[in-house]
């Protein structure tokens, strides 16, 4: 851990811990447990047509997100969490048993912004919100590193770009095709 993270957590443990911001934090982060409430917003937004193509998008982009974070670059960091290099800060929520890097909450979330932007939803201004208190939510529960935060940020933007972009693909080649069908 730099220096400059170990005193940031520092400081949200000593200064910035309250028993209400304590249940606020607890309760931002579980939303995002197993991408709960970005996985149940893409399946939402796939009910309606008007919809479906941005909801296909984010799907893209949460896979891209899984395989990415959780097959490729945890495994491959084995980064300890905060709470793993100091036992002494109690922990709100149940220690996660993945490596640190990155941020998987803050991965998907950012995902699913990225997404919804490039898909012109407006849904994109509450998700952005949503988003950046996760990802504080992760640092404020001693769970990641400000670096995790930051990198999940980069990669879940990464990874919105590219879902929508694969998606245009296939949208664009289903268009072509006539409604889904093979070209002959």
């Amino acid at each position: 851990m730099n220096r400059w993270e170990r005193k940031l957590l520092d400081a949200i443990q000593t200064k910035g811990r309250s028993p209400k911001r304590d249940r606020f934090m607890t309760a931002v982060s579980r939303a995002g447990d197993k991408g709960a409430v970005w996985l149940a917003l893409t399946g939402a937004l796939g009910v309606r047509r008007k919809t479906r193509k941005t909801s296909t998008a984010l799907s893209l982009a949460l896979a891209l997100d899984a395989a990415s974070c959780n097959l490729v670059l945890k495994p491959l960091t084995d980064r300890l969490r905060p709470c793993d290099r100091n036992p002494s800060v109690p922990l709100l929520v149940e220690r996660p048993t993945d490596p640190s890097f990155p941020s998987g909450h803050t991965t998907a979330a950012f995902a699913v912004t990225t997404g919804l932007y490039k898909n012109g939803s407006k849904l994109w201004v509450p998700s952005l919100g949503l988003a950046l208190l996760t990802a504080t939510s992760r640092m404020y529960l001693y769970l990641h590193y400000p670096s995790d935060v930051v990198a999940g940020g980069l990669l879940g933007t990464f990874v919105g770009c590219m879902g929508t972009r694969l998606n245009e693909k296939c949208w664009n080649r289903k268009d072509r095709d006539g409604k889904g069908g093979r070209a002959a």
